[in-house]
């Protein structure tokens, strides 16, 4: 019998925006991408001004220090439990 990815506890990480430290809980397939998360919860402006398409590059983010990445191009999975995500200070 196939799991339901509802049943499914949430996905728990931490993002560091504009110098404050959140505590995220997501869940599977509530959210595209990290991109959408983050415009939907912390409402940035200029964040992700193309919508997801990986064209303009203001959606970069640095995960677990390695180096930045689009976050449109990541998505809300189980990859993403008890991360640390930050957004740079010149989103």
């Amino acid at each position: 019998m196939p799991i339901d990815p509802d049943q499914l506890p949430p996905i728990e990480f931490t993002i560091f925006c504009e110098g404050e430290e959140h505590r995220v809980r997501a869940h599977r397939n509530e959210y595209r991408d990290l991109r959408e998360l983050i415009v939907d919860r912390f409402n940035l402006d200029t964040f992700g001004q193309c919508g997801g398409n990986g064209r303009c590059a203001t959606c970069l983010v640095q995960i677990n220090q390695a180096p930045e990445q689009l976050s449109c191009r990541v998505s809300v999975d189980d990859e993403l439990a008890n991360v640390t995500v930050l957004i740079p200070d010149n989103y």
